[in-house]
């Protein structure tokens, strides 16, 4: 395997060191366990700039804000000393993307980044490794088991089955035309970009049509009934 010019493997145990944030950055699938809830969240940061420069504390706060401020933390002054405890899903995502491009690194590696979330926090995590890939330059390795989501990200896919690379090609081509059995299966199981919904929506038709509601209510005492309403109905559209 080669990035940029540089073979990375073999390494030694250092030379991969050196190659780790500097070179390539990651974003794992559980942020929380990757970042020590005791732990204030600047610290994580501070470190994976550290471990590679030499850079004042003055300097350093101000590189941890702008980094903080970029993945879209808000008021990121005043949070710089808050714990990852304290912190949504989404928001501790948004820090391991800000330590995996704090060296601006040619490449990152993004493993099952948005599992975790919810369909809402995982779009904007998705928009924001989007906007990031492009602005820094740099590669971007998605590994992700969602179609939808490697539907709306890749470029070209690559699917490996058992470890083992079984196809790739351009993003379109492949959900197009998939040329393996696994990749044909995986389609078949899951979700396809451009296949028809099940769903057609009709203005004419209802979407729910309720007819004849009726609810009384027992009088004080035993004195018979009361109507609450009677042959109530309703269209949904």
């Amino acid at each position: 395997m080669s990035l940029t010019t540089s073979r990375c493997t073999p390494l030694r145990a250092n030379q991969k060191r050196q190659l780790r944030g500097a070179q390539i950055g990651y974003v794992s699938q559980d942020p929380l366990s990757n970042l020590p809830p005791a732990e204030k969240r600047r610290a994580a940061i501070e470190e994976a700039i550290l471990a590679h420069r030499r850079v004042g504390r003055k300097a350093l706060r101000t590189q941890v804000l702008s980094l903080l401020a970029e993945v879209g933390i808000a008021d990121a002054a005043r949070r710089y000393h808050e714990r990852p405890a304290k912190f949504s899903g989404g928001q501790r995502q948004r820090v391991m993307i800000a330590i995996a491009i704090a060296l601006n690194p040619s490449l990152i590696i993004a493993d099952e980044p948005t599992t975790a979330l919810d369909a809402t926090v995982q779009a904007s995590i998705l928009r924001l490794l989007k906007r990031l890939q492009r602005q820094h330059g740099c590669a971007l390795v998605f590994i992700s088991h969602n179609l939808r989501v490697v539907a709306d990200i890749a470029d070209r896919i690559v699917v490996m089955q058992h470890g083992q690379v079984v196809e790739q090609g351009a993003a379109r081509a492949l959900f197009d035309a998939p040329q393996h059995d696994y990749t044909r299966s995986l389609l078949q199981a899951g979700w396809h970009p451009r296949a028809p919904s099940p769903f057609r929506y009709d203005e004419a038709t209802p979407l729910l049509e309720v007819s004849q509601v009726s609810r009384s209510f027992v009088r004080p005492r035993g004195s018979g009934r009361e109507s609450g309403c009677a042959g109530i109905g309703w269209h949904q559209f």
